[in-house]
């Protein structure tokens, strides 16, 4: 029986709650992996301290690689994420100064007031 790496004990079947799956004509059991050759996806949540270390950047390939793994993040590290990402984008400019004379084409959907 393969061990599920997202619980701590071999992965139950019970047949009263088995089904199947007609897909392309095969019959797949709804409690296996069709695609066993799939990785599961990692079961550590990345930390505040695997992400950003001592620096005040996140380890961008770390992270990319984490999330494209479909790997979890803890919610602390999440927050901070989310809460660093609107700060920068806060101080960010909302008005783009442009000297003139200027031709705008298209419809500018009142960005420019």
């Amino acid at each position: 029986m393969k061990k599920n790496p997202h619980q701590n004990q071999p992965t139950k079947k019970y047949i009263h709650h088995q089904s199947s799956i007609k897909m392309n004509k095969k019959i797949y059991s709804s409690t296996d992996r069709v695609m066993d050759n799939v990785p599961y996806p990692p079961v550590h949540l990345l930390t505040i301290k695997e992400i950003f270390g001592t620096s005040d950047k996140p380890n961008l390939q770390l992270l990319l690689q984490h999330l494209e793994a479909e790997g979890r993040l803890e919610l602390d590290a999440a927050l901070t994420i989310m809460i660093r990402g609107r700060e920068l984008t806060a101080r960010e400019p909302n008005l783009l100064e442009i000297g003139t004379p200027i031709t705008i084409v298209g419809d500018i959907h009142g960005q420019f007031f």
